[in-house]
């Protein structure tokens, strides 16, 4: 299972950029994905000095308020940022404030002012939100991706369902699993071994069990 659970880790984060930059920046098999170069470029303005990012008006406009929810969305107002100072923003409040209720607050800005965000960005802020335990605050987003028109991948959802494991919540990854078929969706090498360790964790039969399921009306086929 430690193996299992390993490999998934590495995917979800080679897929969307969220691993570590130091451990990918030695480890030579990492793969270069598209958008890198933008990413470098960020990483690099954040890492020119102790709060670059305040450097424009939106940022140091938020940085005079509490960082509530409805200063959040004044700021939003008032300046009406476009995609990447809104996907930054969110990403700002979620790891450098831990500001939950402000981040989501962009996200529904983001959903009803037009703002188009890619699964990338949903999928990172569902896995921020995921590693900071609030579960139902990434079903919300997830939910809030759908509502734009974004079409979740089998990867998205298997990064929900890492969420609910992580979240101690199996029967919430059966759910999204479940989910995920209703849709369409199918699953990939990530998606299955993530549903199997979210239910294996509690209890191995059921995931022996959903294993059997699973490749029996041939939805996927293991390795």
């Amino acid at each position: 299972w430690d193996e299992a659970e390993a490999e998934v880790e590495k995917r979800l984060k080679y897929r969307f950029g969220t691993q570590d930059r130091q451990s990918r920046a030695g480890d030579s098999e990492a793969p270069r994905l598209p958008g890198d170069a933008a990413k470098d470029e960020v990483d690099s303005l954040l890492d020119s000095g102790p709060d670059p990012h305040m450097t424009n008006p939106m940022y140091r406009r938020l940085d005079t308020t509490s960082m509530s929810p409805a200063a959040v969305a004044e700021v939003l107002q008032e300046y009406w940022p476009d995609a990447r100072l809104a996907t930054e923003l969110a990403d700002v409040l979620l790891v450098q404030h831990q500001k939950v209720d402000a981040a989501m607050q962009v996200l529904y800005y983001i959903q009803t002012a037009g703002v188009v965000a890619d699964e990338a960005f949903y999928a990172n802020f569902i896995n921020r939100l995921g590693e900071a335990g609030h579960v139902d605050r990434a079903i919300q987003a997830f939910n809030v991706m759908r509502s734009t028109g974004v079409a979740p991948s089998g990867v998205s959802y298997g990064m929900l369902m890492n969420v609910c494991r992580k979240g101690h919540r199996p029967e919430t990854a059966l759910e999204v699993y479940e989910h995920m078929r209703r849709q369409g969706v199918g699953l990939d090498t990530t998606s299955f071994v993530t549903l199997l360790l979210a239910l294996g964790d509690r209890d191995c039969d059921a995931a022996a069990e959903r294993f059997d399921a699973i490749t029996a009306a041939g939805e996927f086929e293991p390795d």
